[in-house]
């Protein structure tokens, strides 16, 4: 840095050295006076030397007289250059002597850019996904496991209640909710308007690859409350017969459980499969992989599939770009609609659990869902 001179004749001014005006000069309008990295942009875009201009990030620019004035020569205004740029931010800006128009509307046109950008931005939030207020231990368990639902968007219609209580509040529920039929050979299924079109759209994305998504059984889309009790009640039964035979259970608690409500069955089952007691297809995981509680499963929001070619990945990849996602834990055959990319999941309060190579999503949350239990995964035969 060439260092000042004391001038002669007035030892107590200084001179400011001269330097010769070039194309590292700072832009008349600094492009740092936004902090939207999109105002800048246009900002800087406007600038006709943005191509050739070098503009450092540390520029500090002072003049030493307050009513000292320049005309600029891109924009022909009569302007206040006192402006301090220090590390990229301005820290003084003197700006009442604009009198070109067209600099204040580009001011203007900058300053609109950063509002609306900003309102972009603040809609742009993270969505929080948690259980029902007041919820039980039960709840709150169900909820972990099944509640990715919730989050279901796209137009679809996510169920009222984490659990249903009986037939009647499944069907009121049902009947106001808009859906579609549709029948593949001797199969007819039921889904939500949004989630049959989006199943659609996959089918067609994988026909020229000789590809296809077939229902896995009758039961493999909309059900109705009793069709929870019964698939219940077969993974129940089973595994009551196999740990009484082994006799990891007496025959007198098994008769007890067998007899009990399906509400009061819930909990009795979870209680043996806390002590290691499994009671899913395979007796190796949780029930809840298996088959829903009754009133608690995904099929009754008919939101939910169960595919044959779930095992294919180029099927659960056109599946996935569609808005379907595998949404139960170690349910293999089971996906259900959300009706995001999978980018946006995370912001909708999901996570991804990866189990082998398959990738679910559950609620964010920190309860763990009971299907985390060390097991060998099996195809859901339902």
């Amino acid at each position: 840095m060439q260092k000042p001179r004391v001038r002669r004749g007035c030892p107590l001014e200084w001179r400011r050295p001269r330097r010769r005006r070039c194309c590292h000069d700072a832009s008349p309008l600094p492009w740092s006076l936004f902090d939207n990295p999109a105002a800048g942009a246009v900002a800087a875009i406007c600038d006709r030397r943005f191509y050739n201009a070098r503009i450092s990030a540390n520029i500090v620019r002072r003049y030493s007289k307050p009513d000292k004035k320049r005309r600029d020569e891109w924009t022909g205004a009569t302007i206040d250059r006192r402006y301090i740029l220090h590390d990229g931010k301005v820290t003084r800006v003197l700006d009442d002597d604009l009198k070109n128009r067209n600099l204040k509307i580009l001011l203007c046109l900058a300053a609109s850019l950063v509002l609306v950008a900003d309102l972009a931005v603040g809609q742009t939030t993270t969505r929080t996904l948690s259980p029902p207020a007041g919820a039980d231990e039960l709840t709150l368990r169900l909820w972990s496991v099944y509640g990715a639902i919730f989050a279901a968007g796209g137009g679809a219609t996510p169920p009222p209640a984490v659990i249903f209580d009986n037939e009647e509040a499944v069907t009121t529920w049902q009947s106001g909710v808009p859906t579609e039929r549709q029948t593949k050979g001797k199969l007819t299924i039921e889904l939500q308007v949004p989630a049959l079109e989006a199943l659609e759209r996959a089918r067609e994305e994988l026909r020229p690859q000789r590809l296809k998504i077939t229902p896995q059984a009758r039961t493999a889309a909309r059900r109705s409350y009793a069709d929870t009790v019964r698939l219940w009640q077969v993974r129940v039964h089973a595994g009551l017969r196999h740990w009484a035979a082994k006799k990891r259970i007496t025959q007198k608690e098994a008769r007890r459980i067998r007899a009990l409500p399906p509400a009061e069955q819930i909990p009795e089952i979870l209680r043996l499969e806390d002590s290691g007691l499994f009671f899913s297809s395979n007796l190796s995981k949780s029930i809840l992989t298996s088959a829903a509680p009754p009133g608690a499963s995904q099929h009754l929001a008919m939101l939910a599939l169960d595919i044959k070619e779930h095992g294919h990945r180029k099927v659960r990849d056109a599946l996935a770009r569609h808005g379907w996602f595998q949404t139960v834990p170690l349910d293999l055959a089971h996906f259900g609609y959300l009706g995001y990319r999978e980018e946006e999941l995370p912001t909708q309060g999901l996570k991804p659990v990866t189990k082998g190579s398959r990738v679910y999503w559950v609620p964010d949350w920190p309860v763990a869902p009971a299907a985390d239990a060390p097991a060998q995964a099996a195809s859901n035969p339902e």
